[in-house]
């Protein structure tokens, strides 16, 4: 039996060798870009004028990160080529950035039963979501003028229901939708793009088709 003391030795032995230490250092700077995607998301409540680009910044730190960095480890562990780990970065990114989005329109449009909690949080809290900046975008003035007001309004049923109704009017749903395809298509091109048996991409094709139309 080993002291506690030598088991502490031996654990510092195996952090120190290079793979380990290349992990660690992956680790931390995906639990930092977390962070600063949470802050970011944060910061977002408090203002109106958030663009798309900035947003999908934003949810690529918080959540594709995420699926980028357990591909990248466990990559870098199996000894992948570089051309593979980054196919399997950009299958992680889109994937990321497809559930997130999914989640956008779920808070909103999702059966609650099957979605898991009550819907309508997002607009309730005035979270800068996919579905609100694109209405803002691309609402008529009055519409417009309706969401801002709507926006500077408490919480309630009634508030959600109206920036539903607005969303409706303004197709956003169809329009964020085809986005949410859109990264999913790119990302199953970049599975099907990496050098690996067919049997051995499987969980990550799973993972994918799980993502195509979920409910919760």
């Amino acid at each position: 039996l080993l002291s506690g003391d030598a088991m502490l030795i031996m654990a510092f032995k195996y952090l120190s060798a290079p793979a380990v230490c290349r992990l660690l250092r992956m680790f931390s700077q995906m639990a930092i870009d977390v962070v600063r995607g949470q802050q970011y998301d944060m910061n977002f409540e408090r203002r109106l004028d958030v663009s798309v680009d900035e947003y999908l910044d934003m949810i690529y730190l918080k959540t594709a990160v995420l699926f980028c960095g357990a591909l990248r480890m466990g990559a870098t562990l199996a000894d992948a080529p570089a051309a593979d780990i980054e196919l399997l970065m950009q299958y992680g990114r889109n994937l990321g950035l497809a559930f997130q989005l999914q989640d956008d329109v779920l808070d909103t449009y999702g059966d609650e039963n099957t979605f898991g909690k009550k819907t309508g949080q997002d607009i309730s809290d005035n979270k800068k979501t996919m579905l609100l900046i694109t209405a803002l975008a691309d609402a008529n003035s009055d519409q417009r003028a309706a969401l801002h007001k709507l926006l500077a309004s408490p919480k309630s049923d009634a508030k959600v229901e109206a920036v539903r109704a607005i969303y409706d009017c303004v197709g956003v749903r169809s329009k964020v939708e085809k986005l949410i395809g859109d990264y999913l298509r790119q990302a199953d091109a970049a599975l099907a793009a990496i050098h690996a048996t067919y049997e051995a991409k499987a969980p990550l094709r799973d993972l994918l088709q799980k993502l195509v139309g979920r409910h919760s």
